[in-house]
């Protein structure tokens, strides 16, 4: 059955049957960006958000680095020039110079999301075209985010802005809407009491595509990539996990972070310098995550620098029959 929903998808409202859950009437959509009308049978592509269709981390390191009107300094307590998406070397932040330990970096973070930044933020450069690009070779669009909850409707209401009707949903996984969750080499668990773990099968990405049958990922990050390759079904299950377009030339989709062991304060970026003596384990992070890429099956994850990029390979594979 066809997704046909036109308004925000939690995870944590979602029975059984995913599909089924989602196939609501359709609300009129307000937007600007003419889109074909797709296939119901069209091939499912997710999307990501952050980074993909949104300027989320350029948003973030503008905020920053804006002085407060009531004391002149900026939070980062560094220059203008210093702090931008380019010195973003992490998907965690406090990994990264100028943002200082998990604490703080979750107090930034969350005093940034009490703004209206959603309202403002950029789409990123070629996504309306490429979005409109998918749309017309016949394939249904599925936003598949990490955002939360409490911040879905404005989401949505973004994408309705900037991407008309191009999108069937939102689903926002919330991976970070707790402090009781954790990352085990890429998978979403929640933390017993004793300890023990059992996983969450709703707020990993991976598992989302497979209950949304989606056959293709389009994402920034490089552990949701190794997370859907790496994908073991349960026993007796076929489940499959989507190919992955690992998105952009951005400095933290080069190096490999995991929650589990990454959010202490020995892992912010001031404190490795201090331990290591410089910072060359920027570069050395880096081949390790090239030698992790390279050891699992190099045809489920592919880089493209931009949506130029995207509507190549998804050409390409439709016209191969592959996707």
């Amino acid at each position: 059955m066809p997704l046909q929903h036109r308004d925000p998808v939690h995870l944590d409202t979602l029975g059984p049957s995913l599909t089924d859950q989602l196939c609501n009437s359709a609300a009129p959509i307000a937007g600007d960006l003419p889109i074909a009308h797709f296939s119901p049978g069209g091939p499912l592509i997710a999307v990501d958000l952050d980074d993909v269709l949104s300027q989320t981390n350029a948003a973030i390191s503008e905020s920053l680095m804006t002085p407060d009107p009531g004391t002149g300094h900026n939070d980062n307590h560094g220059s203008p020039d210093e702090m931008s998406i380019s010195t973003i070397y992490y998907y965690y932040y406090w990994k990264s110079p100028f943002w200082g330990t998990p604490e703080v970096t979750h107090s930034k973070v969350r005093e940034f999301y009490k703004t209206n930044w959603i309202e403002h933020v950029r789409p990123v450069p070629g996504a309306k075209e490429g979005v409109e690009t998918l749309r017309q070779l016949g394939y249904r669009l599925v936003i598949v985010t990490a955002r939360n909850k409490n911040v879905e409707h404005a989401s949505w209401e973004w994408a309705k802005r900037h991407f008309g009707d191009a999108f069937e949903c939102i689903i926002c996984t919330g991976q970070f809407a707790s402090a009781q969750q954790a990352v085990v080499d890429g998978v979403y668990k929640n933390l017993n009491p004793n300890g023990e773990h059992s996983l969450a099968t709703k707020s990993s990405k991976a598992q989302v595509c497979i209950d949304i049958g989606a056959k293709l990922l389009i994402d920034d990050s490089v552990e949701n990539a190794m997370a859907c390759v790496t994908y073991e079904a349960p026993p007796g299950v076929e489940d499959v996990p989507p190919k992955v377009l690992l998105f952009g030339e951005y400095e933290w989709g080069k190096r490999l972070s995991r929650r589990s062991t990454d959010e202490r304060d020995e892992m912010t970026y001031a404190n490795r310098v201090d331990a290591e003596g410089g910072n060359q384990f920027l570069k050395q992070d880096c081949m390790h995550c090239e030698e992790e890429m390279a050891a699992v099956d190099s045809k489920q994850v592919e880089r493209v620098k931009g949506w130029r990029e995207v509507v190549a390979y998804v050409t390409a594979e439709k016209a191969a029959g592959r996707l």
